[in-house]
């Protein structure tokens, strides 16, 4: 049997009946081989002493001591205890205090997990001990119903798990995986999200001691070892999203952080979809007034830039002209023309409807004094209603010109040109990112993998898939388009 084998078969045996604290489980398991203090924090009734009596089950004859309220002294040879269990932690209590600072001075001797329903901040800083203390493990507050029910129903669960005996851990293994997972090796990808959080702290001037780094990526090192790799890899780094780093502050801010880097490092920006370097929608809004529009040459002239063609209208009691753009001709949207001055006239709007009719509408303060009547200078925000006010014909001087045919089939030319081009990036982005994600679910089954977060990262990667894949769906439909009209 592997060492991976073995060990899952003891987790398997250990977290049966501690539903949805599994993981709290794990943690405080690595932190007892790696010998790193640990604080398991939770309100009273959250399951703290089931996983301390799996933990402690984890380890063949291994010698307990628990300090408590009715055993508040250490006894004199404490080094030849396995593990030590502060219950029922309180900072503020002197012996306790006294008692937890002696112990972390001979941490190296034996396994020491504190346990307590005071927030870490306060009882660790009471103690005066927040900084020996590199790990923090959080129990949640409460179960779903569905794992509350499942729990009512099995009776053996407060009982003592029994363990196949070739796979409880012995004090000499303990201490022969504790000198091997130190020569595994941390590589770039997670050397590279420590920095990266560790900026977060510093940006955000959240004090995490040296002390806590070191302890950190121990117990990546044990991920992996249990695994066995040799290298740990970023899916061992996951535990960094728990709320494990003191102040609830921090850990909100720490955990989201580490969160939007993971999902930015799995899916840089040249494949997510709100980053692209063209406008699809755009592209299709193009082909479609192309298809939509007829060959016919307007009338026109040139102001403010472009084609524009000219309307007479006399809005109380005072003439005016309005310049409408021909690329308007023939669309069904809303849009102010232009005024004598080249700007537009706000307190007018236009809509062709789909036809060459433009169908025009004054807003109700104009109505009597006209565009340059008196209070009238600023339009800029209006509100309120804009009333119908004429529907005048377009003048056509030709109709299918040839010309308005090539410049058209020019158009659509260069658009085939883009559709070709943005198929194929897509088109690539998507066999990127089923790269990405087949890579990422080769660690589903890793043993301690934290999997809310990985289940979260699998998640992103699906939504930017189904983006990709739609995206990849419009733009065939443009293509069909385009190929069928014969421009």
């Amino acid at each position: 049997m592997t060492l991976s084998q073995r060990m899952s078969q003891l987790l398997q045996s250990l977290e049966a009946g501690i539903t949805e604290r599994e993981f709290c489980f794990e943690l405080t398991f690595l932190a007892t081989i790696l010998k790193e203090p640990v604080y398991l924090y939770g309100r009273s009734g959250s399951g703290k002493s089931l996983i301390i009596k799996r933990i402690w089950a984890a380890f063949k004859d291994g010698k307990v001591f628990i300090v408590n309220k009715r055993h508040p002294n250490f006894p004199e040879h404490l080094q030849d205890y396995g593990i030590v269990t502060f219950q029922s932690f309180d900072g503020t209590d002197e012996m306790y205090k006294k008692n937890a600072q002696i112990g972390l001075c001979y941490k190296d001797d034996y396994s020491l997990i504190i346990t307590g329903a005071q927030r870490p901040e306060v009882a660790l800083n009471a103690a005066e001990i927040a900084y020996k203390m590199p790990l923090i493990v959080s129990v949640p507050e409460s179960l779903s119903s569905s794992a509350l029910c499942s729990l009512l129903q099995d009776p053996e669960v407060q009982k003592k798990p029994s363990l196949a005996e070739n796979i409880a851990v012995t004090a000499e293994e303990k201490k022969e995986w504790a000198d091997k997972i130190m020569k595994i090796t941390l590589s770039p990808d997670t050397l590279e999200i420590i920095g990266k959080i560790a900026e977060v702290c510093a940006n955000n001037n959240i004090y995490i001691p040296i002390r806590k780094w070191i302890a950190y990526s121990n117990m990546m090192k044990a991920i992996a070892f249990f695994n066995e790799r040799t290298e740990t890899r970023m899916t061992d780094t996951l535990f960094l999203g728990t709320y494990m780093w003191g102040r609830n502050s921090s850990n909100k801010l720490i955990s989201e952080s580490f969160r939007n880097l993971l999902k930015e490092k799995l899916v840089p920006e040249e494949l997510r979809q709100d980053a692209k370097d063209y406008d699809l929608d755009n592209l299709v809004e193009r082909v479609e007034k192309i298809t939509r529009k007829s060959n016919n040459r307007y009338d026109s002239i040139l102001f403010a830039g472009e084609f524009c063609v000219t309307y007479s209208i006399v809005i109380g009691g005072e003439k005016a002209t309005l310049y409408v753009p021909v690329r308007y001709i023939e669309t069904s949207e809303d849009f102010h023309p232009y005024g004598d001055t080249a700007q537009q006239e706000k307190a007018i709007k236009c809509n062709f409807h789909g036809t060459t009719n433009c169908s025009i509408a004054v807003h109700a303060s104009v109505k009597q004094t006209g565009l340059r009547g008196k209070g009238m200078r600023n339009t800029t925000n209006l509100t309120g209603p804009f009333d119908h006010f004429a529907s005048l014909p377009t003048a056509i001087l030709k109709g299918n010109d040839n010309d308005i045919i090539m410049q058209k089939k020019a158009k659509m030319e260069g658009i085939e040109v883009e559709i070709k081009r943005a198929a194929e990036k897509e088109s690539r982005k998507l066999l990127e990112l089923k790269k990405i994600y087949h890579n990422l679910n080769g660690a589903r089954n890793d043993l301690f993998l934290y999997k809310e977060i990985f289940n979260e990262l699998q998640d992103h990667i699906r939504k930017e898939f189904e983006l990709t894949s739609h995206s990849i769906t419009k733009i065939k439909e443009v293509h069909k388009l385009v190929t069928s009209i014969g421009v």
